[in-house]
């Protein structure tokens, strides 16, 4: 058992934030128009939304999974090992940003699919920390979470990626008048 690893809960939350943030700024851009504030706004909007539900999904599944350890280490426990395995997503982020802006590839979902199972795994890796011996049932529910949640991803940026344009559009329109 490590020390306390509640220690800058609020920065790990801000760094895991940040990074959905500018996956979904980078799942939204538009080749050609990087700098759209639309694009970029709505993306932000929607990797704000996807922090939480990651956020909320992982700590319920790893909750459920770890009664004894909440009940052995308190229930803040679950909160800080779940936000300290999701900080994983932050170098993925940056390399997905990094490859839209200079290489122009948009492929958000492939470093978010990544990120996320990175996560998950660093999720079951920290909370193994806390146990005798590790449960397997948190190696099988959190990656398959983890699967979901990037299916969830690539299909609601799918649905979602019409409403920039649109909302474009509608900004053009209004700003001619």
């Amino acid at each position: 058992m490590q020390g306390n690893p509640c220690r800058g809960l609020g920065l790990m939350k801000l760094f895991c934030t940040f990074g959905f943030m500018i996956f979904g700024m980078v799942g939204f851009m538009k080749t050609g128009d990087e700098l759209n504030p639309v694009y970029i706004v709505f993306g932000v909007l929607v990797g704000f939304v996807f922090t939480l539900l990651c956020g909320i999904i992982f700590k319920l599944l790893a909750g459920l999974c770890n009664r004894d350890t909440q009940k052995t280490h308190g229930k803040k426990i679950i909160a800080c090992v779940v936000w300290r395995g999701m900080l994983f997503i932050v170098p993925f982020s940056v390399m997905s940003f990094l490859a839209a802006l200079f290489l122009h590839w948009n492929s958000a979902g492939l470093f978010v699919s990544a990120g996320i199972m990175t996560a998950a795994t660093s999720i079951v890796m920290e909370i193994t920390r806390y146990h005798e011996k590790p449960k397997i049932r948190n190696s099988i529910f959190l990656p398959m979470a983890a699967s979901l949640l990037s299916m969830a991803w690539l299909i609601s940026v799918g649905f979602l990626e019409t409403i920039p344009g649109m909302l474009d559009t509608l900004a053009g329109v209004f700003l001619e008048r």
